[in-house]
């Protein structure tokens, strides 16, 4: 962009849950923090389209769940940033209202979504730079890409020109909603309609006004959770109880359906949303019968497969048009067609109370990670990783005991009112209900297994009782 402006500010929508990925995206671990595409997480390809844009400030939403995710991918960020923080997903426009509250009222916000594959980011730059003219003027602006087949799976946006088909009453609808397979294809042949990028450009004021005009609930809402809302840099927590009543709407159904100042402008490049298996398989390399192998896969005679290992080998004789994705504990086998059928996949598994719904066997913690080994009733086996001079919270169980055996490293352990060190093979063993810390004084990380018994081991069984991330819920 040739022109400098430096009232631009980057808004990163990074707070959904990514369902129809399962099980590789999970709710304590999205998709936007894993590398779907290559070896960067979405998140971090997003952040690097960034560069070349003059801007002023990029604000992050994302769940309070997974802000220690969303910090971690920041080391990338060259200009000042923030991290809003929500109690709970409410959709795009309460999102993008709690962004536009951390703005000045001039300021104009471009903002994406953290899961997007945009091809070529010099053509998006030259996009948002046509978008800021509008904006300025005024306008909320979304971005269009021309369709490349007649999906079912994105909405649509009508181009900038007038339509004069009085027999086709559809044409006349601004934004369209994932529509059926007939109304899709009439779209696709029309050439009248681009898919809907997800991607808007406008001023923090003109949002604001336009959600007052539509939806002042939202609006009072978000400005009462931001009123209420704690600062931690680069944290911003929003308020829980403020925050708890307001509507769950996206930005398409609450404003820019209804709304007399929206325009449009048009993305030059190859772009999709990478929201199903289906829309990632389309995007990777393919041997010359059409499959995408990731990982350790060998195959014979399979077509139109995608099949991804993340550690064993998987085997595959004759297979067709199938989806495979295998985790270390989590195994989804799909048709293609089928993968329309994983959030109400997640839906059982979450109702049967399953607990890979939400949590991998590899969960990551600001100090570090633990590995589920083994669990059955009565015990669970774990792996724990602490980093140097980082140290778990000081806390309590109430329903387990814990045995803890030194792998490498030193730890320091408090345990009720002593304070002592474990070396490499030594261990310790910590009662039910004391009171306990584990700390890594070393210069490496630290590595113990550790053998949890009692009656009940979910992972909300721990009262904080001091916390170095000020961490104040069980997680």
């Amino acid at each position: 962009m040739n022109k400098s402006i430096n009232n631009i500010v980057a808004v990163v929508l990074c707070g959904g849950s990514g369902n129809r990925l399962w099980p590789v995206s999970r709710k304590h671990h999205p998709k936007q923090f894993h590398p779907i595409l290559g070896k960067k997480s979405m998140i971090q390809e997003t952040l690097l389209r960034l560069n070349g844009l003059d801007l002023k400030k990029i604000l992050l939403v994302c769940n309070e769940d997974n802000k220690f995710l969303a910090q971690k991918e920041t080391n990338t960020i060259k200009v000042p940033f923030e991290i809003i923080l929500e109690p709970e997903g409410k959709n795009t426009a309460p999102a993008i209202a709690l962004a536009a509250l951390s703005c000045d009222q001039e300021d104009i916000m471009a903002v994406f979504s953290a899961d997007h594959f945009i091809e070529d980011s010099s053509y998006l730059h030259k996009s948002i730079s046509k978008s800021i003219k509008l904006a300025e003027q005024g306008k909320l602006v979304t971005l269009g890409v021309e369709p490349a087949w007649p999906s079912t799976e994105y909405g649509y946006v009508r181009k900038e020109k007038k339509i004069t088909d009085k027999n086709n009453k559809y044409q006349k609808e601004k934004f369209i909603e994932k529509p059926t397979k007939d109304l899709a294809d009439r779209i696709y042949t029309s050439k009248n309609y681009l898919w809907n990028c997800g991607i808007f450009i406008f001023k923090s004021s003109t949002y604001m006004e336009e959600l007052k005009k539509y939806n002042k609930d939202i609006l009072q809402s978000c400005i009462k959770s931001t009123e209420e809302a704690r600062l931690t840099p680069p944290f911003i927590y929003i308020d829980e109880d403020c925050f708890k009543n307001c509507p769950s709407e996206s930005i398409d159904y609450c404003i820019l359906e209804k709304t007399k100042n929206s325009s449009v402008v048009k993305l030059n490049t190859n772009w999709s949303d990478l929201g199903t298996w289906n829309s990632v398989k389309m995007h990777l390399e393919k041997d010359t019968a059409d499959n995408s192998f990731i990982g350790n896969v060998v195959n014979i005679d399979s077509k139109n497969c995608y099949i991804s290992s993340d550690s064993r080998l998987i085997t595959a004789i004759d297979l067709q048009n199938l989806i495979i994705v295998d985790t270390k504990d989590a195994l989804l086998i799909s048709s293609l067609e089928g993968t329309k059928k994983i959030k109400s996949l997640v839906k059982k598994l979450r109702k049967s109370h399953k607990d890979e719904v939400d949590v991998h066997t590899e969960v990551l913690r600001p100090w570090g990670k633990f590995i589920s080994l083994n669990k059955s009733k009565g015990f669970h086996l774990k792996k724990i990783s602490v980093n140097s001079g980082a140290s778990i919270s000081l806390q309590k169980h109430i329903h387990r005991s814990e045995h803890w055996v030194v792998l490498s490293g030193v730890a320091e352990v408090t345990l009720a009112e002593k304070k002592f060190l474990l070396n490499e093979n030594e261990s310790t063993y910590i009662p039910k209900g004391a009171i306990h810390r584990l700390k890594n004084i070393g210069n490496d990380t630290l590595e113990i297994i550790e053998v949890q018994t009692g009656n009940y081991l979910g992972e909300d069984d721990i009262k904080r009782l001091e916390d170095d991330y000020e961490r104040t819920l069980n997680s």
